[in-house]
């Protein structure tokens, strides 16, 4: 099943557009768009994201300009949304994938099965370009963990309803509830899953030495 999990890519898209598009969005709506553009396999999406990620590390100021795509399930039943891909950054985290997953899904095995392969693929892409995946917490027993951020501002670790091995125990991924940080969709879960890298840099400067200079270049040229 997890080979019918395709993805509706939707570049260069205002965060405003995407906001509008996401609420208006029915199944209906993503099969007709889906019709022509929705990647033949997750390989094709592998490629389309590798390119994606060359675009952001040629130039910072264009990363805020951020590439989507809809997760969409191509099942007997028909096409059905199942959640958001978006890049962001660069931030003092790094640049992140973040996936919002519509909460009818989330307790669905064959949709985190082909969402697992995908974010491991994404992470080799990272690899193979020597840019390490920031280690966002140990994964314990195989279970992946969510944190979500208290009033009191403590993160404590919840189980994120999935208990698929990962078979690339390097494969940080974490789902976070950000701070500031808005659903695309009312009707999408809590959490975003969220990868992170740091950027390779002959100085070894760290995100958080980086991030006032690259932010000071990204006003500039807007």
């Amino acid at each position: 099943m997890a080979s019918n999990v395709g993805m509706l890519w939707l570049d260069d898209m205002s965060l405003r557009h995407l906001q509008e598009f996401h609420q208006m969005r029915t199944d209906k709506e993503a099969a007709r768009l889906s019709d022509d553009t929705v990647s033949e396999s997750m390989e094709e999406s592998k490629a389309r994201l590798e390119a994606h990620i060359a675009e952001l590390n040629d130039s910072w100021t264009d990363s805020y300009v951020m590439k989507k795509a809809i997760v969409v399930d191509r099942g007997n039943s028909g096409f059905k949304t199942v959640g958001f891909i978006y890049t962001t950054g660069p931030t003092p985290q790094g640049l992140g994938l973040r996936f919002e997953m519509l909460s009818q899904w989330r307790r669905h095995f064959y949709c985190t099965q082909g969402l697992l392969k995908f974010f491991e693929m994404y992470h080799d892409t990272f690899t193979q370009r020597r840019a390490p995946v920031e280690k966002a917490f140990d994964i314990e027993d195989d279970i992946w963990h969510a944190r979500a951020a208290g009033d009191d501002g403590k993160v404590p670790v919840q189980h994120l309803v999935c208990s698929i091995p990962m078979e690339n125990k390097g494969a940080y991924a974490v789902a976070w509830k950000l701070k500031g940080v808005p659903r695309l969709s009312e009707r999408s879960g809590h959490y975003i899953f969220y990868f992170e890298r740091k950027i390779d840099d002959p100085e070894e400067k760290t995100w958080a030495e980086m991030a006032p200079e690259i932010l000071k270049n990204l006003r500039r040229t807007k």
